[in-house]
């Protein structure tokens, strides 16, 4: 069974219909209430003010739009999602991804969330903090033997208390959608739908919402399927109620 917290590649030939999903519940803890620190790794991000600018109005309308109110469905019996905030940017330079190789591997990323919260540098956790790590042009991340723009176009993990969705900058075929920010903001929000419905991964699979026969989450059922949601070109997600890939509650 493929890892469900990537987005794979989304130029990949796929069914013209998205098949019937069964998401069930694992017992884990969901993120009720999100809170979105976007973390610019890298000098590249000194010269993209216009681009982080843009991703801040996404994350700030995106936070409590009908996409959030819809996930209210995937709601537990001791938490119940609703909608969330934008914390904050935080563009660190102090060091590049993978001390500027031009790969960073997952274990890397996780190290550097974990420093970063500890000295400061980026705004501690709680329960509902949600780090998006958006990385340089031309570096490449690294998951479990698969590579961005090769195997996914982005992906979402935790590192003990720390959630957080890598964000590779996607220029290749096989993650663009369009615009540099359509394509950022169809792969972040695949990976914010499932990072709500699904955080923690203790050991390479998630306790939260998926569909036990296939492995996927809510949003891989839906990969193809983008839709205009305000300003915004976002991913559909799986919705069990309307059994359909959704942007809004029925």
């Amino acid at each position: 069974m493929a890892l469900s917290n990537i987005v794979p590649l989304l130029n990949a030939p796929r069914a013209a219909a998205a098949p019937a999903a069964d998401m069930t519940y694992h017992g884990g803890p969901v993120i009720a209430n999100v809170e979105i620190v976007a973390v610019y790794w890298g000098s590249f991000w000194q010269q993209q003010a216009t681009l982080i600018s843009q991703l801040e109005g996404y994350f700030n309308y995106i936070v409590t739009s009908s996409f959030l109110d819809m996930l209210a469905e995937y709601s537990t019996p001791t938490q119940t999602i609703g909608e969330g905030t934008f914390n904050s940017s935080v563009t660190v330079t102090t060091s590049e991804p993978g001390g500027g190789s031009g790969t960073v591997s997952d274990a890397q990323i996780q190290t550097a969330l974990q420093q970063w919260t500890q000295d400061g540098t980026i705004p501690a956790v709680n329960a509902n903090t949600l780090y998006f790590v958006f990385l340089p042009q031309n570096v490449t991340s690294t998951l479990n033997g698969s590579s961005s723009c090769q195997q996914y176009c982005g992906y979402h993990s935790s590192a003990g208390s720390i959630y957080y969705a890598l964000m590779p900058y996607s220029d290749c075929s096989g993650c663009t959608q369009g615009s540099e920010l359509d394509t950022l903001t169809v792969i972040s929000s695949h990976e914010l739908a499932e990072s709500i419905t699904d955080p923690s991964w203790p050991s390479g699979s998630g306790t939260g919402w998926f569909d036990d026969n296939t492995g996927n989450e809510i949003g891989d059922v839906c990969v193809g399927n983008t839709t205009q949601l305000g300003n915004y070109t976002i991913q559909q997600v799986w919705s069990q109620k309307q059994n359909a890939c959704a942007s809004a509650p029925a």
